[in-house]
């Protein structure tokens, strides 16, 4: 049985571990510390990370210290996961961001005041999620005041109220 090939994955990390395995062969201390990925019987992968002070002992025996890092390597990932989606996430608030800032500052110029309307089909209220500023030079009301929509049906002519509440049927 070839061990580097049969028990080692990666295979980029297969010449590594035979070179150390015969370096081992040799006699010699190995002096670096190593992470394996080796194949478990189910095919699945686990991680150890070897201590920098495997040996042969004069009986021909291996001596390594070994860690389970599986768990430690797994979390690892997960947190590296969960750090792209938030710089993601934060990249694309920051794009939403100026979308609205350019947004704004584009409906500042539209002569009129812009809205956007809401009717509740189940209670039938209506309201302004969002009234432009320039409400205050057409209604003489601030934005805030307008997003009930009853302040602007308030304000229709009588001969425009019974077209307007047809409408909402």
């Amino acid at each position: 049985m070839n061990f580097a090939r049969d028990l080692y994955a990666p295979e980029q990390d297969r010449a590594a571990i035979l070179g150390d395995l015969q370096q081992l062969a040799r006699g010699e201390t190995l002096t670096t510390e190593r992470e394996i990925c080796y194949v478990t019987k189910d095919g699945g992968r686990a991680w150890v990370r070897r201590d920098k002070t495997s040996r042969r002992l004069p009986n021909g025996n291996v001596v390594n210290i070994l860690h389970d890092i599986t768990e430690t390597r797994r979390l690892r990932q997960k947190a590296r996961a969960q750090e792209r989606q938030a710089a993601q996430a934060k990249a694309d608030l920051a794009a939403e961001k100026h979308a609205m800032e350019t947004l704004t500052r584009r409906l500042t110029q539209v002569p009129g005041m812009v809205y956007d309307f809401e009717l509740n089909t189940t209670t039938g209220k209506t309201s302004f999620p969002y009234v432009s500023a320039a409400c205050a030079a057409l209604y003489g009301k601030t934005p805030d005041e307008m997003r009930d929509a009853s302040v602007a049906v308030s304000m229709l002519h009588k001969d425009d109220l019974e077209g307007y509440t047809g409408s909402m049927r």
